[in-house]
This record gives structure tokens, C-alpha cells and sequence, in this order.
């Protein structure tokens, strides 16, 4: 789960050559394709998933048989066990990169705020 404070930015880069020229995508059919992305879209939402594949099956409105047997043997090697639950490595490293780019636009906001501030008071002086 996301820890608490950290909204997931509202979306993610889907980067369409790297869809489209995975290894993994290219042996799914599109039901796979199907479950794989909204199991990307709810990762992203929610930080991980369960590994309880009952769960995914019904977060992709699979039944469990057919999630089990068929679905996930095809898109599972997507995701990873971490902390109890399920990531996806490319999406992880696309949440830390969005995370990386935020931080750098925040700090540069704050240089540009204080070097204003400093820039204002040597021209008005500092008489408030």
C-alpha cells in the first residue's frame, strides 16, 4: 500500500514501444493483455497488489478457475513479491522516477522563491 502522505500521481507513462516489444506481452492473448493492464492501473492506484490471486481474479472480474489456470500463469511473471505483496518492476521504477522529477521541481520552486525573496529585499531593503 501507499504509505500514508504519498498520493500516487493521477497517471503513469505507458510507454508503447516497450508494451509492445516485451517478451512477456508478445506470448499473451488479449484477454492477458486485458487482465495485465488493469492489474498495472490498479497497482499504480493503490501502490501493490495482493498475492492472494482469488483477490486479483476478482479485481479483473475473472473467475478464479480460469484466473488461476489460465490468466495468471501468463501475465504472473510480470510481478514480483515485495513486502508481502505484488509489484511490478517497470512501474515501480516509472513511480520512482515521477517521484524524482517532483522532488527537483519542488526544489526548484523553493530556490526560485528564496532567490526572489533575497532579490526583493536588496532592492527595497528589509524595512517591513
Amino acid at each position: 500500500m501507499i504509505p500514508m502522505g504519498r498520493e500516487p500521481a493521477p497517471a503513469f507513462l505507458f510507454y508503447v514501444q516497450d508494451f509492445l516489444t516485451d517478451p512477456a506481452v508478445l506470448r499473451m492473448d488479449l484477454e492477458e493483455i486485458g487482465a495485465y493492464v488493469k492489474l498495472l492501473a490498479l497497482a499504480w492506484r493503490e501502490g501493490s497488489l495482493p498475492m492472494d490471486t482469488g483477490a486479483l481474479a476478482e479485481l479483473v472480474r475473472a473467475s478464479p478457475v480460469r484466473f488461476e489456470t489460465k490468466i495468471w500463469p501468463a501475465i504472473g511473471e510480470c510481478f514480483i513479491p515485495q513486502d508481502g505483496r505484488l509489484v511490478n518492476p517497470r512501474l515501480e521504477r516509472e513511480r520512482h522516477e515521477q517521484r524524482r522529477r517532483e522532488r527537483a521541481r519542488r526544489d526548484l520552486r523553493e530556490a526560485r522563491t528564496r532567490n526572489a525573496r533575497a532579490a526583493a529585499a536588496a532592492r527595497w531593503g528589509n524595512g517591513r
